[in-house]
């Protein structure tokens, strides 16, 4: 784990365009969210707009109006939820092309990587449904009884909600880790590939535990910071939006790592391992790069062999 760490810090910090997926899927994620809220108000006029026969209008927010508002804007949120996660499945398949890219010993290139986003279309669309079921089952069975008791029995303060949320989130993330991991790992690889063995799933868990753990206590800590800052300057959904990328980086973090975990055994049809990144992984893997070292001595002993029997 600690090697796999230092790997995942090293490349986090010598790549900066490894960061890049994950901000630009965040930044789509904040403008869906913001145009869903912007939709709540017209929806309210909409379905509370009475025709006379006069050919006059008024309003009547009646309980027929109030259903239709709370159904459409479910859905609304539910779509964003979803969209969010095909956002999330495309930022990782992103990331993990370019981590495929520095493995194999060739410059980390955007465009490259968003060409193998060809053969993934189907494989992200169920990627993110699996993604968005496990999270609506998880707020189904934790979040959702957590805040209609806190409504029901209490007041909860802005500061109240926030500690409850955090401790929802660290209380729901062993399972969605253990769930997730493994199948984060299959969607990485390129499909035919060899199942992933047990130690890569145990590997891929730990290290999601640990990352996401370390991703909320640092949103805990500086979210009520970077509100106080942004709070009164000009422009501030977007300023938050920009300054909380800030504060997230674990996520590009857990992307780096469980590519890392993914392409192990299993790396994408590309060119060899140039001598520079051969140099770095030789002393980190020095079975794998001795046993190909033997097999070359050993085939060159049996071709020596061969034309001394021929002479």
């Amino acid at each position: 784990m600690q090697a796999l760490i230092r790997k995942t810090v090293n490349l986090f910090v010598s790549y900066p365009i490894l960061w890049l997926p994950f901000i630009i899927a965040e930044l789509l994620d904040d403008g869906l969210n913001s145009l869903r809220s912007l939709t709540t108000k017209p929806l309210i006029y909409w379905f509370a707009t009475r025709h006379t026969a006069f050919g006059s209008e008024f309003r009547d927010f009646d309980k027929t109006a109030e259903n239709k508002v709370l159904m459409v804007s479910h859905l609304l949120v539910q779509g964003t939820h979803y969209l969010s996660a095909l956002l999330t499945a495309t930022a990782l398949v992103l990331t993990g092309a370019l981590v495929a890219l520095v493995l194999r010993g060739q410059k980390p290139d955007l465009a490259t990587a968003v060409s193998v986003l060809r053969a993934y279309p189907r494989r992200i669309a169920v990627y993110a449904a699996k993604n968005w079921a496990l999270g609506m089952l998880l707020f189904a069975l934790v979040g959702f009884p957590v805040s209609s008791l806190l409504q029901a029995y209490a007041n909860p303060t802005p500061t109240v909600w926030n500690i409850v949320g955090k401790s929802e989130a660290l209380l729901t993330l062993p399972c969605y880790a253990w769930i997730m991991a493994p199948i984060s790992l299959a969607f990485l690889r390129p499909a035919g590939s060899a199942a992933v063995s047990p130690r890569q799933r145990q590997q891929a868990r730990y290290f999601s535990i640990l990352v996401g753990v370390a991703g909320i206590l640092l949103s805990w800590l500086l979210m009520p910071l970077l509100i106080k800052l942004t709070a009164h300057l000009p422009w501030q959904p977007v300023l938050f939006s920009l300054g909380s990328l800030l504060v997230r980086p674990t996520s590009v973090l857990l992307y780096i790592g469980l590519a890392l975990i993914a392409f192990e055994e299993s790396m994408p049809d590309l060119p060899p391992l140039g001598p520079r990144i051969k140099k770095i992984l030789e002393p980190l893997m020095p079975l794998h790069f001795r046993s190909g070292q033997e097999a070359a001595s050993a085939n060159g002993e049996n071709e020596s062999c061969v034309h001394g029997e021929n002479e």
